[in-house]
């Protein structure tokens, strides 16, 4: 029995509903796209039915109003990488963890570099923990996701990644205190020297970018401290 078509499941609108959905830019050139609405993009992109199907599930998880704008970059984007004759199952996998991101992610910068879906979910972990506003939790994320993802290109397990953030209480109250995670602090410290950092940072009642350096300059201290044999103990 042949699969379903997807394209079956979305309705083609007709040829006033797409006069109005077109931006006027295409109208001036004599064009009726429909483009405003992301459901005729999908009718009429050439994409493979398993990549209308992952960026159909991805667009449905998007506010109503940005609907259109990220199905557009979307088809944009998995056209450019069939066209280039990428597996599709490798598109269909990128499309899949953007829409199972956190949503405060870049899923753009997702599509272009994934990362495993357990990183994806232990980030989630972390940023929910640290209760800070949306803008916030948005730069959480990402920074997150550039510290993951330099650490997996040195070798490191991803595995062994999540668990450095999902099992720490100590890291998230810090990052609530500084609000990201700059390059400077390292995450896999154990968990008591994180409670050390936090609360030496939290009783500095500092601006937030100086109790970003602070916590800097003490983690790179500790770190140093851990590489020359002393204990955690001695250090704190």
């Amino acid at each position: 029995m042949n699969a379903p078509d997807p394209k079956q499941n979305t309705t083609a609108p007709g040829f006033y509903t797409r006069l109005l959905q077109t931006p006027l830019s295409d109208l001036i050139r004599g064009r009726v796209t429909g483009r405003g609405n992301w459901r005729t993009q999908l009718i009429d992109s050439n994409l493979p039915t398993a990549a209308i199907q992952a960026t159909r599930s991805f667009i449905l998880k998007q506010p109503v109003g940005q609907r259109a704008r990220h199905a557009r970059t979307v088809i944009e984007w998995a056209g450019a990488k069939t066209d280039s004759r990428q597996d599709v199952d490798s598109v269909v996998q990128a499309i899949q963890l953007a829409t199972n991101a956190p949503e405060t992610s870049d899923w753009i910068s997702l599509l272009n570099d994934p990362l495993p879906q357990t990183i994806l979910d232990a980030v989630n972990v972390v940023v929910t923990k640290s209760r800070t506003g949306r803008r916030a939790r948005r730069k959480i994320t990402n920074d997150l996701f550039q510290e993951m993802r330099s650490r997996l290109q040195h070798g490191e397990a991803a595995p062994a990644l999540a668990a450095d953030l999902t099992e720490s209480i100590a890291l998230p109250m810090l990052i609530r205190q500084i609000s990201s995670v700059p390059a400077t602090i390292d995450i896999s410290l154990p968990e008591s020297i994180h409670e050390a950092i936090n609360d030496v940072v939290r009783r500095t009642r500092l601006w937030t970018h100086e109790k970003s350096d602070v916590a800097g300059e003490l983690s790179a201290h500790f770190r140093d401290g851990l590489e020359s044999g002393r204990s955690t103990v001695v250090l704190q």
